[in-house]
């Protein structure tokens, strides 16, 4: 399905979580956590590397993940950087250890397993070099990036952030539409979380 190519990923969990509140990560979900729900999806398609950008409350988040064999990485500025900068930490780390990566923020943790695979295969089968999860037309995470397209993105200089560095890009980009809308809900704020818990609940019944 997916050959001899090796697999990792970013999760970027250094923010301040000001919408929400609370630290997010670490917020009950599905008899979990969500980002312990996160790392398990990603472990179970076969991500083979995980990076850990921390930040706020870095100690708790640690103690945290002390038994799901994952790298972590401090952003030391997180209180004045924004995901783009925990990004670059996190990709520059893992760059050149697995084939390609996927990268999301902490609080997308409810994508399937199945939408991960289907990602992988995809990029196998058009031999593009960045993939992006859409549902219904709307742009999700993880991100899909090949290895050797890390160096491109760290060396952006726009203000847009991780988007900006992904649509300045200049080499193949795709997109593939995927029956899943946990690609494309997050916790940024308390409704949102809300959202979150009620889609956990119904995928279980």
């Amino acid at each position: 399905m997916t050959g001899a190519l090796t697999t990792g990923a970013v999760v970027a969990a250094a923010g301040m979580s000001s919408r929400m509140k609370a630290f997010k990560p670490m917020l009950p979900l599905a008899g979990s956590s969500i980002i312990r729900t996160a790392l398990a999806t990603l472990k179970s398609a076969g991500v083979s590397t995980i990076v850990v950008v921390t930040g706020n409350r870095a100690g708790h988040l640690m103690e945290h993940l002390a038994d799901m064999d994952v790298v972590f990485v401090h952003n030391e500025d997180y209180a004045r950087t924004d995901m783009y900068q925990s990004a670059c930490l996190g990709l520059r780390r893992i760059h050149g250890k697995t084939d390609r990566v996927f990268f999301l923020p902490a609080d997308v943790p409810l994508f399937a397993r199945r939408s991960l695979l289907a990602m992988m295969e995809h990029m196998d089968r058009i031999h593009c070099d960045i993939l992006v999860p859409t549902h219904m037309g709307v742009r999700g995470h993880p991100l899909l990036l090949e290895d050797r397209v890390i160096p491109a993105l760290l060396s952006y200089s726009g203000e847009d952030g991780l988007r900006g560095a992904v649509e300045a890009y200049a080499g193949v980009k795709a997109v593939l539409e995927v029956p899943d809308m946990g690609t494309t809900i997050d916790a940024d704020r308390p409704e949102d979380y809300e959202l979150l818990r009620r889609y956990a609940r119904d995928r279980r019944e």
